[in-house]
């Protein structure tokens, strides 16, 4: 028996919290790139600032934290943004996460990787559960004698929200939650994380050219930057229909952004097929209907989440050259 289909209210709100919360932690590590390099005084304590970290351990995964930190004096931060659901499994997964990068002895620098002699690990966290992440991660694991879950040192939780025109970072005020260890660097994070006001006039150079983060990225996100950025630039400009292939867009997303697959974009098309904006030609390659008129890309991205709930009719109908394709293979077998 199959299951019921979503309410269509309730599929808008999933997507729009996934593109949301994919958004924010792009965002989040926007700024820190911002803050670790562009500020003359702490730019200069910054040997290279990492926000696509592949770190190799020797076990099965590598460590792949949202970003790291490489300083001049050989020691290094890394960070992880997580939207925590407080329930035990999901705790456990982010303290098995930190413990991890607790252990790592090298990250990335320009050439490669870099050894270090000390780390400082950052948990990002929404506004809404940080001292309840204190609570969660410090005292019921890490100070429970009998939970497995024992770094080196306490993690530095770190709660965030966001307006219409900054982010507000502040350590979260308890002495049981880990600090940032400057090791005498003049200025250094720790000394300032007490809160940190980051206009998003700030990172917003950065974010242009970095639209994305070490999470999986989610298809209603992909679909935005493809509408506005990827596609625009493959058709030098023009509002049109068109052709596209999983491969040649992923050639495009990395050559842009350093992130994306073709899996990512197959993805994605299935959530444009779903809205009615795309079609699968069955050769290998989709056709995509011109972008929906929307007020920014928080607007398209609640256009197609809409469309795609309401099973909207669709915009497009496969290509000429595909359908000749397919109607030939088929006449081999009458």
């Amino acid at each position: 028996m199959s299951k019921n289909p979503e309410d269509p209210r309730a599929a808008v709100q999933r997507l729009m919290r996934e593109y949301e919360t994919y958004d924010q932690a792009v965002d989040v590590v926007s700024a820190f790139e911002f803050l670790f390099t562009l500020p003359k005084d702490m730019a200069a304590t910054v040997q290279h600032f990492e926000r696509f970290p592949k770190i190799p351990t020797g076990a099965s995964d590598p460590d792949t934290p949202d970003l790291t930190v490489l300083f001049t004096d050989g020691t290094a931060l890394v960070g992880e943004v997580a939207r925590l659901s407080l329930q035990p499994k999901s705790v456990d997964s982010a303290c098995d996460q930190l413990l991890r990068y607790n252990n790592l002895t090298r990250v990335h620098d320009a050439a490669g990787f870099a050894n270090v002699t000390d780390v400082d690990v950052v948990l990002f966290v929404p506004l809404d559960i940080g001292p309840d992440a204190v609570d969660r991660i410090i005292y019921e694991r890490m100070l429970d004698s009998t939970h497995p879950y024992k770094p080196s040192k306490a993690p530095c939780i770190v709660q965030f929200a966001r307006d219409p025109d900054r982010y507000m970072f502040q350590r979260i005020n308890d002495a049981k939650n880990g600090s940032i260890d400057g090791h005498g660097r003049e200025p250094h994070l720790g000394a300032r994380i007490r809160k940190i006001n980051v206009p998003a006039s700030g990172f917003t150079a950065i974010k242009a050219t970095s639209k994305f983060m070490n999470d999986p990225i989610k298809p209603l996100y992909l679909a935005v930057i493809l509408y506005t950025q990827v596609w625009p630039t493959e058709q030098k400009g023009k509002v049109a229909e068109t052709r596209v292939t999983p491969a040649e867009t992923a050639r495009t997303l990395q050559k842009l952004y350093r992130a994306g697959t073709a899996n990512d974009v197959r993805s994605t098309m299935a959530l444009l097929i779903s809205a009615g904006l795309a079609v699968d030609n069955k050769d290998g390659t989709y056709t995509v209907a011109k972008s929906p008129r929307a007020k920014g890309e928080h607007d398209l991205a609640r256009i197609i989440a809409q469309r795609s709930a309401d099973r909207a009719k669709p915009l497009v109908r496969p290509s000429r050259t595909a359908a000749t394709a397919l109607s030939n293979q088929l006449a081999l077998f009458d």
